[in-house]
């Protein structure tokens, strides 16, 4: 039953996209914001995270269609330790 919850969900959410300026680039109209999963090795987070978490985060927003990110450069080596063991 679950899983037929979430696949009924999954089909009735379509991501919409806009225009990029004059870029031709579509970006998705919602986005991921990424500051809940820098971490805290700048003192100036929510705290610790755990990697696995902040992977499945990710994975679940591009999976629904999200393809715009934003990115403070804290955040940058907790992402690059995050993906590096899955490429």
């Amino acid at each position: 039953m679950k899983e037929l919850i979430h696949l009924a969900y999954k089909e009735s959410f379509l991501m919409k996209y806009r225009d990029f300026g004059n870029t031709g680039i579509k970006v998705s109209e919602i986005g991921f914001g990424s500051w809940p999963i820098g971490g805290n090795s700048h003192g100036m987070s929510y705290g610790p995270t755990d990697d696995k978490d902040s992977q499945d985060a990710l994975n679940k927003a591009f999976e629904l269609g999200c393809n715009f990110l934003t990115l403070l450069m804290c955040m940058v080596e907790t992402l690059r330790r995050t993906f590096r063991q899955n490429i």
